[in-house]
């Protein structure tokens, strides 16, 4: 995130969203025989938060991200980067194995694991990864978090974690968590209906609604004083000129280009986004609906979740558009 103020919630009761989700885990914590946690849901609603909560309780002390990697009982793997069953074996088995030296109250604590964009696990890894749950159990709890749940190639996996899919926000969720934020920085927006555009053009996206928005609008010059405080204020032409500008979704972005093929290249290069979210987009974009269209893009998506070659599959797909 690259504001200077993280404005992730400390504690389950304000987490934005997914309060039956938030309900279940609180409810299984309290219990005390918690299984592993598997969430589910698209980019930007909430899941590393959400882990980065459980994790700090297991820990008994408040986890971050900007503190994670600091934690000697709490490991992170990011499986975009590391999906390999060498990774499985070397760095979680390593750690799995080993016993926390952390006793509170006489309990000795578990270890936490937190595997990010685990559906991009090989299915030689996930089997790995099962087995390790099972032999370890007793000393480390798993944390995973991922986009689609179809990636998860071995069901024992699933079927030993809690798993709770996760949705966006609703719009007035996500406009009272802006409006709190961009007090917290500085900036005040004249009126609530900008609030809820804001939030509607976002589609519940808590992440680029910080990291896009808010970053722009705390950078405009003008001012407003409210209670002894100066705030950059906001107007209806500002928010106009962030979304003809910076927010345009990669779908769009691509479609309103001359070469679509060349542009998505040009952004699969630079750009980190969710491909199955941009093809549903895309397609909703483009005028042509015909059979051969949709058997396409149906066939493309299936082969995205086996783990086809993502450079492979775009191009096939724009060579039959292009015909």
């Amino acid at each position: 995130m690259n504001l200077d103020i993280d404005f992730r919630p400390k504690t389950f009761e304000e987490f934005i969203g997914n309060k039956n989700v938030v309900k279940d885990i609180q409810t299984l914590l309290k219990v005390g025989d918690m299984p592993h946690i598997m969430l589910v849901g698209p980019p930007g609603c909430g899941k590393t938060t959400l882990e980065l909560l459980i994790a700090s309780y297991y820990l008994g002390k408040q986890v971050s991200i900007g503190t994670s990697t600091g934690i000697a009982d709490f490991l992170v793997i990011n499986a975009s980067d590391e999906r390999g069953i060498d990774t499985v074996r070397d760095v979680m088995a390593e750690f799995a194995r080993t016993r926390s030296e952390t006793v509170i109250n006489g309990i000795r604590l578990k270890r936490v694991v937190a595997v990010r964009e685990a559906d991009s696990l090989t299915k030689e890894a996930q089997h790995a990864l099962r087995d390790i749950i099972e032999r370890y159990e007793d000393r480390c709890e798993f944390i995973f978090t991922l986009n689609h749940i179809e990636g998860i190639k071995e069901p024992a996996l699933i079927s030993r974690c809690y798993v709770g899919f996760l949705k966006r926000p609703n719009t007035q969720e996500c406009a009272e968590f802006f409006a709190n934020c961009a007090r917290k920085i500085g900036v005040f927006l004249q009126t609530k209906e900008m609030v809820i555009k804001i939030a509607e053009f976002y589609k519940g996206d808590l992440r680029h609604m910080l990291t896009d928005c808010l970053e722009v609008l705390r950078g405009l010059d003008k001012t407003h004083e409210e209670n002894g405080k100066m705030y950059h204020i906001t107007t209806k032409e500002d928010l106009w000129k962030i979304y003809q500008s910076s927010n345009k979704s990669v779908a769009q972005r691509i479609f309103e280009s001359q070469n679509h093929r060349e542009t998505f290249f040009e952004i699969l290069k630079t750009e980190s986004f969710d491909l199955r979210e941009f093809l549903e987009e895309y397609y909703d974009l483009l005028g042509n609906k015909s059979l051969p269209v949709s058997k396409a893009f149906a066939k493309v998506d299936s082969r995205l979740r086996d783990k086809c070659s993502e450079v492979v599959q775009m191009n096939f797909l724009f060579s039959l558009l292009e015909k």
